[in-house]
């Protein structure tokens, strides 16, 4: 696992630039792929990454650049509104609505 970080952080530091403040961008698109996929489900991870990221790079293709960083938080509060536990999220208490 820390091996996997550190070659995503390399690669990651050589196509972004980083910033004091560049944190909340990459806390906010995790929280939306975490929320999206469902809590612990590694497939929902995966799908929920691939869809936030074509909903983004076709919102900055055929809206504004400006608009597809709200796609994330969009996408976290409708998930977290109509289906709270994620796509493949289980729900962990059967007495739970």
């Amino acid at each position: 696992g820390a091996a996997t970080t550190g070659v995503g952080g390399s690669i990651l530091s050589v196509l972004y630039p980083f910033f004091p403040a560049s944190h909340y961008d990459w806390i906010s698109r995790l929280l939306g792929i975490v929320v999206l996929g469902g809590m612990g489900s590694l497939p929902g991870a995966l799908i929920g990454a691939g869809i936030l990221g074509l909903a983004e790079t076709l919102t900055a293709t055929y809206g504004s650049l400006a608009w597809s960083t709200l796609v994330f938080y969009v996408v976290i509060m409708a998930v977290l509104l109509f289906r709270p536990h994620g796509l493949f999220g289980a729900r962990l208490r059967e007495d739970a609505p």
